[in-house]
């Protein structure tokens, strides 16, 4: 039995039926993890299908994000509330960050491939440090509820975010644990960060036939 890959007939529904079954697929479109610097990543269909179909899906924000020392923009569609923004490199240092004082300002839900990125390799240094902190991020990303560190993800190793499973690195698990009770904590005590409250997450790309 051959499995039909096109409905040609389409185009001659009523138009409000065609925006209704637009409407449910862009409702069922799956998270994506929206990789910077640029990397290749599932395009949406509902976004390039037609007219129609774009205009449907006003949750797809468009972003024009230039790389450092390149003329050239990339134009991106995010829904913010589902795609998870990743900061595979230093992002939110330098030059670009200020290229990029948009992007961060709409950002939900964030993922990093370091500590350093965020100066959380310091995190161990206490409450105060960790109420600094919590102040620097917000000045950053004041609309991310969910934060996830990537514990193995490199330049040569990426991928969507289809292909993350819950990490078993155990110290890492221990110590977001440990930031995430004590973030709670500080926002509870202090009404101008408790807006957002920020949920910690640990992941990984799962390991490759052939990956040692």
């Amino acid at each position: 039995m051959s499995t039909l890959s096109t409905f040609t007939p389409f185009p001659k529904l009523p138009i409000e039926l065609q925006r209704e079954i637009w409407k449910v697929a862009i409702e069922g479109a799956e998270q994506r993890l929206i990789t910077f610097p640029r990397k290749e990543g599932k395009i949406l269909g509902v976004l390039h299908a037609c007219q129609l179909s774009r205009s449907m899906a006003k949750d797809y924000k468009l972003v024009n994000y230039r790389e450092h020392g390149k003329s050239r923009e990339w134009p991106i569609r995010i829904n913010f509330k589902v795609d998870v923004v990743f900061f595979l490199e230093d992002m939110p240092c330098g030059v670009a960050s200020i290229q990029m004082a948009s992007l961060f300002n709409a950002i939900e839900k964030l993922a990093v491939s370091r500590l350093s990125h965020l100066s959380l390799f310091l995190i161990n240094r206490g409450l105060e440090y960790k109420r600094q902190w919590l102040r620097r991020f917000r000045v950053w990303f004041p609309k991310v509820e969910e934060f996830t560190l990537i514990v193995n993800a490199s330049g040569e190793q990426h991928g969507e975010y289809g292909d993350l499973i819950q990490s078993d690195d155990l110290p890492t698990i221990n110590c977001f644990g440990k930031l995430g009770t004590d973030i709670e904590r500080i926002q509870k005590k202090q009404d101008s960060v408790n807006s957002v409250p920020l949920k910690f997450n640990v992941m990984e790309f799962r390991k490759t036939v052939g990956s040692k």
